[in-house]
Protein backbone atom coordinates (compact mmCIF):
# COMPACT_ATOMS: atom_id res chain seq x y z
CA UNK A 1 0.00 0.00 0.00
CA UNK A 2 2.80 2.24 1.21
CA UNK A 3 4.29 1.74 -2.58
CA UNK A 4 1.15 2.08 -4.20
CA UNK A 5 0.70 5.41 -2.25
CA UNK A 6 3.98 6.66 -3.03
CA UNK A 7 3.72 6.35 -6.80
CA UNK A 8 -0.03 7.82 -6.73
CA UNK A 9 1.95 10.68 -5.20
CA UNK A 10 4.42 11.58 -8.57
CA UNK A 11 3.49 14.18 -9.81
CA UNK A 12 2.65 14.32 -13.63
CA UNK A 13 5.45 16.54 -14.68
CA UNK A 14 7.74 13.97 -12.97
CA UNK A 15 6.04 11.44 -15.15
CA UNK A 16 6.44 13.23 -18.36
CA UNK A 17 10.03 13.73 -17.54
CA UNK A 18 10.69 9.80 -16.52
CA UNK A 19 8.52 8.91 -20.18
CA UNK A 20 10.61 11.61 -22.28
CA UNK A 21 13.82 10.03 -20.70
CA UNK A 22 12.94 6.55 -21.57
CA UNK A 23 11.94 7.28 -25.14
CA UNK A 24 15.31 8.98 -25.90
CA UNK A 25 17.06 6.20 -24.07
CA UNK A 26 15.39 3.42 -26.65
CA UNK A 27 16.02 5.93 -29.70
CA UNK A 28 19.65 6.08 -28.85
CA UNK A 29 20.14 1.98 -28.22
CA UNK A 30 17.61 1.74 -31.46
CA UNK A 31 20.20 3.98 -33.42
CA UNK A 32 23.13 2.24 -31.92
CA UNK A 33 22.05 -1.31 -33.33
CA UNK A 34 20.99 -0.16 -36.25
CA UNK A 35 24.64 1.68 -36.42
CA UNK A 36 26.33 -1.57 -35.39
CA UNK A 37 24.13 -3.80 -37.81
CA UNK A 38 25.15 -2.21 -40.90
CA UNK A 39 28.66 -2.31 -39.86
CA UNK A 40 28.75 -5.58 -39.74
CA UNK A 41 26.74 -6.73 -42.53
CA UNK A 42 30.24 -5.65 -44.96
CA UNK A 43 31.82 -8.73 -45.27
CA UNK A 44 34.19 -7.19 -47.05
CA UNK A 45 35.43 -4.64 -44.39
CA UNK A 46 36.13 -8.03 -41.67
CA UNK A 47 39.03 -9.73 -43.08
CA UNK A 48 40.89 -8.67 -39.82
CA UNK A 49 38.22 -10.40 -37.04
CA UNK A 50 38.28 -13.49 -39.98
CA UNK A 51 42.29 -13.17 -39.51
CA UNK A 52 42.32 -12.81 -35.68
CA UNK A 53 39.30 -13.31 -33.67
CA UNK A 54 41.00 -12.25 -30.39
CA UNK A 55 40.85 -8.37 -31.99
CA UNK A 56 44.60 -7.87 -32.81
CA UNK A 57 44.29 -8.21 -36.26
CA UNK A 58 44.29 -5.36 -38.57
CA UNK A 59 42.79 -4.47 -42.24
CA UNK A 60 44.57 -2.09 -45.00
CA UNK A 61 43.49 -1.55 -48.41
CA UNK A 62 45.68 0.58 -50.86
CA UNK A 63 43.65 2.31 -53.80
CA UNK A 64 45.36 2.86 -56.61
CA UNK A 65 45.32 5.75 -59.36
CA UNK A 66 45.13 4.11 -63.19
CA UNK A 67 48.07 6.93 -63.70
CA UNK A 68 50.71 5.74 -61.63
CA UNK A 69 50.99 2.00 -63.73
CA UNK A 70 51.44 -0.05 -61.25
CA UNK A 71 52.18 -3.97 -61.90
CA UNK A 72 52.54 -6.83 -59.48
CA UNK A 73 56.09 -5.93 -58.50
CA UNK A 74 54.97 -2.97 -56.93
CA UNK A 75 52.35 -5.35 -55.24
CA UNK A 76 55.65 -7.63 -54.24
CA UNK A 77 57.79 -4.57 -52.79
CA UNK A 78 55.33 -3.60 -50.47
CA UNK A 79 54.66 -7.64 -49.35
CA UNK A 80 58.37 -7.18 -49.20
CA UNK A 81 58.10 -4.04 -47.35
CA UNK A 82 55.72 -5.40 -44.95
CA UNK A 83 57.70 -8.63 -43.92
CA UNK A 84 60.50 -6.32 -43.11
CA UNK A 85 58.83 -4.35 -40.88
CA UNK A 86 57.03 -6.87 -39.13
CA UNK A 87 60.79 -8.80 -38.54
CA UNK A 88 62.19 -5.72 -36.93
CA UNK A 89 58.52 -5.05 -34.96
CA UNK A 90 59.23 -8.75 -33.30
CA UNK A 91 62.80 -8.51 -33.31
CA UNK A 92 63.88 -9.98 -29.82
CA UNK A 93 60.17 -11.41 -29.18
CA UNK A 94 60.84 -14.21 -31.48
CA UNK A 95 64.20 -16.30 -32.78
CA UNK A 96 64.05 -15.51 -36.54
CA UNK A 97 66.69 -17.83 -37.55
CA UNK A 98 64.29 -20.35 -36.52
CA UNK A 99 61.38 -18.92 -37.70
CA UNK A 100 62.42 -17.59 -40.70
CA UNK A 101 60.10 -20.38 -42.55
CA UNK A 102 57.19 -18.21 -41.11
CA UNK A 103 58.05 -15.06 -42.88
CA UNK A 104 56.50 -12.99 -45.52
CA UNK A 105 55.55 -12.18 -42.08
CA UNK A 106 52.10 -12.89 -40.31
CA UNK A 107 50.02 -11.71 -42.65
CA UNK A 108 48.47 -12.18 -46.28
CA UNK A 109 47.41 -10.06 -49.10
CA UNK A 110 45.72 -9.73 -52.30
CA UNK A 111 45.65 -7.31 -55.50
CA UNK A 112 42.49 -6.78 -58.41
CA UNK A 113 41.24 -4.48 -60.68
CA UNK A 114 38.34 -3.76 -63.15
CA UNK A 115 38.02 -4.86 -66.71
CA UNK A 116 35.83 -6.75 -69.14
CA UNK A 117 36.16 -9.80 -70.92
CA UNK A 118 34.62 -11.83 -74.12
CA UNK A 119 32.91 -14.95 -72.77
CA UNK A 120 31.40 -17.71 -75.03
CA UNK A 121 29.44 -21.54 -74.51
CA UNK A 122 31.66 -23.95 -76.05
CA UNK A 123 29.34 -24.33 -78.56
CA UNK A 124 29.35 -20.89 -79.57
CA UNK A 125 25.63 -20.57 -79.29
CA UNK A 126 26.28 -17.42 -76.48
CA UNK A 127 28.46 -14.91 -76.37
CA UNK A 128 29.04 -11.27 -74.75
CA UNK A 129 30.94 -9.05 -73.35
CA UNK A 130 31.17 -9.38 -69.48
CA UNK A 131 32.21 -6.80 -66.37
CA UNK A 132 34.73 -8.70 -64.87
CA UNK A 133 37.31 -8.60 -61.96
CA UNK A 134 40.74 -9.80 -61.90
CA UNK A 135 42.58 -10.93 -58.57
CA UNK A 136 44.95 -12.38 -57.42
CA UNK A 137 46.31 -13.88 -53.65
CA UNK A 138 43.91 -14.20 -51.07
CA UNK A 139 41.44 -12.09 -52.51
CA UNK A 140 38.28 -14.63 -51.46
CA UNK A 141 39.94 -13.87 -47.73
CA UNK A 142 38.70 -10.23 -48.30
CA UNK A 143 35.73 -10.82 -50.21
CA UNK A 144 33.73 -13.42 -49.09
CA UNK A 145 30.96 -13.75 -51.63
CA UNK A 146 28.04 -15.46 -50.85
CA UNK A 147 28.19 -18.55 -53.32
CA UNK A 148 25.33 -21.02 -54.44
CA UNK A 149 27.47 -23.36 -55.23
CA UNK A 150 30.50 -24.49 -56.00
CA UNK A 151 34.23 -22.93 -54.92
CA UNK A 152 36.25 -19.78 -55.31
CA UNK A 153 39.12 -19.86 -57.53
CA UNK A 154 42.31 -20.09 -55.64
CA UNK A 155 45.74 -18.40 -56.84
CA UNK A 156 47.72 -21.06 -56.12
CA UNK A 157 45.44 -23.02 -58.83
CA UNK A 158 48.27 -24.36 -61.72
CA UNK A 159 46.50 -23.53 -64.68
CA UNK A 160 44.39 -20.48 -63.30
CA UNK A 161 42.01 -22.03 -65.63
CA UNK A 162 38.90 -21.09 -62.88
CA UNK A 163 36.12 -18.51 -62.86
CA UNK A 164 33.29 -17.62 -60.45
CA UNK A 165 30.23 -15.90 -61.88
CA UNK A 166 26.99 -14.51 -60.70
CA UNK A 167 23.97 -16.48 -60.94
CA UNK A 168 22.70 -13.62 -63.95
CA UNK A 169 25.35 -14.80 -66.02
CA UNK A 170 25.12 -18.87 -65.43
CA UNK A 171 21.81 -18.28 -66.64
CA UNK A 172 22.18 -15.94 -69.32
CA UNK A 173 25.14 -18.54 -70.29
CA UNK A 174 23.44 -21.93 -70.15
CA UNK A 175 19.90 -21.28 -68.96
CA UNK A 176 20.88 -23.17 -65.65
CA UNK A 177 21.84 -22.50 -62.41
CA UNK A 178 23.88 -26.06 -62.07
CA UNK A 179 26.74 -25.15 -64.00
CA UNK A 180 29.98 -26.02 -61.81
CA UNK A 181 32.99 -27.76 -64.03
CA UNK A 182 30.47 -26.40 -67.54
CA UNK A 183 33.55 -25.03 -69.77
CA UNK A 184 33.71 -21.84 -71.81
CA UNK A 185 36.10 -20.20 -74.34
CA UNK A 186 37.67 -17.13 -73.55
CA UNK A 187 39.63 -16.16 -76.85
CA UNK A 188 41.11 -19.38 -77.90
CA UNK A 189 41.39 -20.80 -74.72
CA UNK A 190 38.85 -23.09 -72.24
CA UNK A 191 38.10 -22.13 -69.03
CA UNK A 192 35.68 -23.70 -66.29
CA UNK A 193 33.19 -22.27 -63.89
CA UNK A 194 34.05 -22.95 -60.19
CA UNK A 195 31.36 -21.24 -58.81
CA UNK A 196 28.17 -19.57 -59.12
CA UNK A 197 27.70 -16.33 -56.03
CA UNK A 198 24.41 -14.93 -55.24
CA UNK A 199 23.82 -11.56 -56.41
CA UNK A 200 22.74 -8.69 -53.29
CA UNK A 201 20.01 -6.79 -54.84
CA UNK A 202 19.88 -4.07 -51.89
CA UNK A 203 19.96 -0.59 -52.52
CA UNK A 204 23.26 0.21 -52.27
CA UNK A 205 24.40 -2.85 -53.96
CA UNK A 206 22.22 -1.29 -57.18
CA UNK A 207 23.94 1.89 -56.67
CA UNK A 208 27.77 0.76 -56.53
CA UNK A 209 26.88 -1.34 -59.38
CA UNK A 210 27.00 -4.59 -58.12
CA UNK A 211 23.58 -6.23 -58.59
CA UNK A 212 24.76 -6.35 -62.31
CA UNK A 213 27.30 -9.01 -61.45
CA UNK A 214 31.25 -9.40 -61.99
CA UNK A 215 33.40 -12.27 -63.55
CA UNK A 216 36.09 -12.96 -61.44
CA UNK A 217 38.84 -14.49 -62.75
CA UNK A 218 43.12 -14.23 -62.53
CA UNK A 219 44.39 -10.99 -62.74
CA UNK A 220 47.02 -11.97 -65.58
CA UNK A 221 44.39 -14.12 -67.63
CA UNK A 222 42.04 -11.05 -67.63
CA UNK A 223 44.91 -9.25 -68.60
CA UNK A 224 45.88 -11.66 -71.44
CA UNK A 225 42.59 -11.95 -72.65
CA UNK A 226 40.70 -9.18 -71.86
CA UNK A 227 40.45 -6.02 -71.34
CA UNK A 228 42.06 -4.74 -67.69
CA UNK A 229 44.12 -1.55 -66.28
CA UNK A 230 47.14 -1.40 -64.07
CA UNK A 231 46.11 -2.85 -60.84
CA UNK A 232 44.12 -0.42 -58.92
CA UNK A 233 43.72 -1.84 -55.31
CA UNK A 234 46.06 -4.30 -53.12
CA UNK A 235 44.49 -5.39 -50.06
CA UNK A 236 46.89 -6.33 -46.56
CA UNK A 237 45.53 -8.34 -43.61
CA UNK A 238 47.60 -9.30 -40.70
CA UNK A 239 48.64 -9.50 -36.84
CA UNK A 240 49.01 -5.66 -35.38
CA UNK A 241 52.49 -5.98 -34.00
CA UNK A 242 51.66 -2.39 -32.44
CA UNK A 243 48.50 -0.44 -32.44
CA UNK A 244 47.49 1.21 -35.59
CA UNK A 245 51.45 -0.10 -36.39
CA UNK A 246 49.92 -1.76 -40.55
CA UNK A 247 48.22 1.74 -41.01
CA UNK A 248 50.88 3.79 -40.34
CA UNK A 249 53.34 1.74 -42.33
CA UNK A 250 51.29 1.67 -45.72
CA UNK A 251 49.90 5.44 -45.90
CA UNK A 252 53.82 6.39 -45.79
CA UNK A 253 54.52 7.35 -49.54
CA UNK A 254 58.25 7.79 -49.05
CA UNK A 255 57.76 3.87 -47.74
CA UNK A 256 55.32 2.73 -50.67
CA UNK A 257 58.04 4.79 -53.26
CA UNK A 258 53.86 6.31 -54.63
CA UNK A 259 53.45 9.67 -55.25
CA UNK A 260 50.93 11.37 -53.01
CA UNK A 261 48.06 11.65 -55.61
CA UNK A 262 48.81 8.29 -56.92
CA UNK A 263 47.14 6.03 -53.82
CA UNK A 264 44.72 6.43 -51.00
CA UNK A 265 45.36 4.31 -48.20
CA UNK A 266 42.53 3.06 -45.66
CA UNK A 267 42.39 1.36 -42.31
CA UNK A 268 39.19 -0.81 -42.84
CA UNK A 269 40.03 -2.22 -39.12
CA UNK A 270 38.94 1.03 -37.64
CA UNK A 271 36.75 2.51 -40.60
CA UNK A 272 33.36 2.14 -38.71
CA UNK A 273 34.98 3.09 -35.27
CA UNK A 274 33.52 6.72 -33.20
CA UNK A 275 36.61 8.53 -33.80
CA UNK A 276 36.83 7.96 -38.02
CA UNK A 277 32.84 8.34 -38.02
CA UNK A 278 33.20 12.24 -35.88
CA UNK A 279 36.17 13.11 -38.35
CA UNK A 280 33.78 12.13 -41.57
CA UNK A 281 31.36 14.13 -39.71
CA UNK A 282 33.87 17.64 -39.22
CA UNK A 283 35.71 17.38 -42.94
CA UNK A 284 32.47 15.83 -45.03
CA UNK A 285 33.02 19.00 -47.00
CA UNK A 286 36.66 17.64 -48.05
CA UNK A 287 35.53 13.79 -47.98
CA UNK A 288 33.02 14.88 -51.09
CA UNK A 289 35.40 16.42 -52.98
CA UNK A 290 38.20 14.15 -55.62
CA UNK A 291 41.36 15.18 -55.28
CA UNK A 292 42.75 12.47 -57.30
CA UNK A 293 41.81 9.75 -60.19
CA UNK A 294 41.28 6.81 -58.12
CA UNK A 295 38.74 4.40 -59.58
CA UNK A 296 37.42 2.71 -56.00
CA UNK A 297 35.85 -1.12 -56.62
CA UNK A 298 32.35 -1.45 -55.64
CA UNK A 299 33.11 -2.77 -52.03
CA UNK A 300 35.32 0.32 -51.45
CA UNK A 301 31.84 2.47 -52.56
CA UNK A 302 29.75 0.78 -50.61
CA UNK A 303 31.62 1.54 -47.65
CA UNK A 304 32.03 4.74 -48.45
CA UNK A 305 28.09 5.47 -48.48
CA UNK A 306 27.49 3.33 -45.34
CA UNK A 307 30.36 5.25 -43.35
CA UNK A 308 28.34 8.26 -44.77
CA UNK A 309 25.37 7.12 -43.49
CA UNK A 310 27.12 6.04 -39.79
CA UNK A 311 28.32 9.79 -39.72
CA UNK A 312 24.95 10.79 -39.80
CA UNK A 313 23.89 8.17 -37.16
CA UNK A 314 26.42 9.67 -35.01
CA UNK A 315 25.06 13.16 -34.90
CA UNK A 316 21.67 11.37 -34.14
CA UNK A 317 23.03 9.63 -31.36
CA UNK A 318 24.91 12.40 -29.93
CA UNK A 319 21.58 15.25 -30.29
CA UNK A 320 19.23 12.19 -28.20
CA UNK A 321 22.12 11.78 -25.66
CA UNK A 322 22.66 14.94 -25.38
CA UNK A 323 18.79 15.71 -25.25
CA UNK A 324 18.53 13.05 -22.28
CA UNK A 325 21.43 14.51 -20.29
CA UNK A 326 19.56 17.89 -20.36
CA UNK A 327 16.57 16.44 -19.11
CA UNK A 328 18.43 15.14 -16.30
CA UNK A 329 20.34 18.07 -15.49
CA UNK A 330 16.54 20.39 -15.73
CA UNK A 331 15.09 17.46 -13.75
CA UNK A 332 17.85 17.54 -10.74
CA UNK A 333 17.99 20.96 -10.80
CA UNK A 334 13.82 21.57 -10.96
CA UNK A 335 14.13 19.34 -7.87
CA UNK A 336 17.09 21.11 -5.96
CA UNK A 337 15.38 23.88 -6.11
CA UNK A 338 12.12 23.28 -4.88
CA UNK A 339 13.89 20.70 -2.58
CA UNK A 340 11.99 20.32 1.44
CA UNK A 341 15.65 19.62 3.06
CA UNK A 342 18.81 21.21 4.01
CA UNK A 343 22.32 19.86 4.96
CA UNK A 344 20.75 20.03 8.77
CA UNK A 345 18.39 17.31 7.50
CA UNK A 346 21.01 15.41 5.55
CA UNK A 347 22.90 15.33 8.66
CA UNK A 348 20.32 14.29 11.09
CA UNK A 349 18.82 11.52 8.85
CA UNK A 350 22.46 10.06 8.35
CA UNK A 351 23.48 10.31 12.35
CA UNK A 352 19.90 8.62 12.45
CA UNK A 353 20.72 5.76 10.19
CA UNK A 354 24.79 5.30 11.55
CA UNK A 355 22.58 5.31 15.22
CA UNK A 356 20.09 2.61 13.81
CA UNK A 357 23.10 0.11 12.33
CA UNK A 358 25.11 0.10 16.08
CA UNK A 359 21.97 -0.48 18.14
CA UNK A 360 21.40 -3.74 15.98
CA UNK A 361 24.76 -4.66 16.26
CA UNK A 362 24.25 -4.51 19.76
CA UNK A 363 21.55 -6.84 19.95
CA UNK A 364 23.26 -8.99 17.68
CA UNK A 365 26.21 -9.29 20.23
CA UNK A 366 23.19 -9.86 23.05
CA UNK A 367 21.92 -12.25 20.85
CA UNK A 368 24.89 -14.59 20.79
CA UNK A 369 26.46 -14.01 23.91
CA UNK A 370 25.43 -17.29 25.04
CA UNK A 371 27.37 -18.93 22.40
Amino acid sequence: MKLFSAVKNIKKRTWICVSIFFLLVIAFVTVSVISNTMAESLYDQQAAIAWNSDGNGAQVSIFLSENSKNDINKFYSINKLISDDYKLALAGKVDLEESDEMFPGPFTSAYSARGKIHIATTDDKVSGEFSAIGVGGDFFLFHPIQLEVGRYIDSDDANHDGLVIDSYTAWRLFGSYDVIGMPVSIGTKEFFIRGVYEIEDDKLSRQTGFDQGFVFLDYDVLKENGSVGPISCMEFVGDDVYEGNLYELLKDKTKLGLGEDEFETVNNTARFSLVNLWDIVTTYSERVMRKNSIFYPYWENKARAVESILAALLIARIILIALATILVIAFLTDKYRHRTWNMKTVKDKFEYFIDRIRQRGKKEKVRWKDF
